[in-house]
């Protein structure tokens, strides 16, 4: 889902930074959409490459190829019932507040470049509320709920399994 962020190069870099993109309004949802119906209708889509140090699209990735499982992620996901409808399956990972700001944490700072500091104030200003009003009710329509607690390993392997199980159905 983080390929569909909005491009922001309209906008001043300085103003860029001041979005909140915790937003289900922060993402391309038509693009979104209509990128889902064209896997499903068996053609493949181009999404869009999005720089997290700009807040701007910087061209296209690969393409992707319609497949008989073709996985999507994305904190905001389940919120768009549109989108919801395009989905066979959807899986919700239920992380606690800790794993999610030290994930953040980790991710930011390695990966983005922000200070510890600037993470922990997006997070309280931005992500925490957004979490609470956009992500945590989408667990209520999610076809599955895993909790995340621990390494990525584990629980990519229930996971796994369950999605493998779907398929042989």
């Amino acid at each position: 889902l983080d390929a569909y962020y909005h491009d922001r190069s309209e906008l001043p870099p300085a103003a860029r930074v001041e979005l909140n993109y915790d937003l289900p309004e922060a993402f391309d949802r038509e693009l979104l959409i209509g990128h889902l119906r064209t896997l499903r209708g068996g053609q493949p889509v181009c999404p869009p490459a999005y720089s997290f140090d700009t807040h701007c699209r910087v061209g296209t990735t690969p393409p992707v190829e319609p497949r008989d499982l073709v996985l999507i992620e994305g904190i905001l996901l389940l919120h768009d019932p549109e989108v919801r409808s395009l989905l066979d399956f959807s899986i919700y990972l239920d992380a606690p507040s800790t794993v999610r700001l030290a994930r953040r944490l980790a991710r930011d700072t390695a990966e983005r470049g922000r200070s510890a500091a600037a993470v922990f104030r997006q997070y309280a200003t931005t992500v925490a509320p957004a979490h609470a009003a956009y992500v945590e009710p989408t667990k209520a329509v999610a076809d599955l709920v895993l909790r995340n607690l621990g390494a990525p390993s584990a629980i990519a392997e229930i996971a796994t399994t369950v999605i493998r199980s779907r398929l042989a159905l």
